[in-house]
């Protein structure tokens, strides 16, 4: 028996020399279907695939909730990168999560980034994360502490989480 998948949302891009104020991203729900039509559920997420280069000369992210037979996931990694739609064994859905400091610790100076898809792309090889600079795709404050946040589902119930840089989640932890 074949998989339905369908594409709810999937976009492709990155911040244009990784300027917060440069989004340079593209809507790539009706490529990606096209491609997942033609039958096989695994695409290379690229420049080629994805109908082009939103961001020349930046690493491409990668993000997208698509239904598999009914049931939607959320999908995300970085450009070069190989999903398999159709294998989606992960229990883990991310809905958001950040990870930065106030710069200094001055109010007014946010250093914070989104790491919604870096975490998903975590979650679907393990349950445990160890959140560090390596793992959260760079240093959005350097010289400050971290901090982290996430709203994950968890077998179907949405959890908070929130712990320090350098510290270890279990997301299978609080399982229900």
């Amino acid at each position: 028996m074949s998989n339905s998948i369908v594409v709810q949302f999937a976009a492709y891009g990155a911040l244009g020399s990784g300027n917060e104020n440069k989004l340079n991203a593209n809507n790539v729900t009706n490529t990606l279907q096209n491609l997942l039509n033609t039958g096989s559920p695994s695409v290379t997420i690229n420049n080629a695939t994805m109908g082009g280069d939103p961001s020349p000369g930046d690493t491409k992210n990668f993000g997208a909730l698509v239904a598999v037979n009914g049931t939607p996931y959320a999908f995300g990694c970085m450009e070069g990168q190989t999903i398999n739609f159709a294998a989606q064994n992960s229990s883990f859905t991310v809905s958001f999560a950040v990870y930065g400091a106030l710069g200094g610790g001055n109010e007014n100076k946010l250093n914070a980034t989104n790491v919604t898809s870096a975490l998903q792309t975590l979650l679907n090889t393990g349950p445990t994360v160890t959140i560090n600079n390596t793992t959260m795709g760079g240093d959005p404050s350097p010289g400050d502490t971290k901090n982290f946040g996430a709203l994950v589902t968890v077998n179907g119930v949405q959890r908070a989480f929130s712990c320090q840089e350098g510290q270890t989640v279990d997301f299978s932890t609080f399982a229900p």
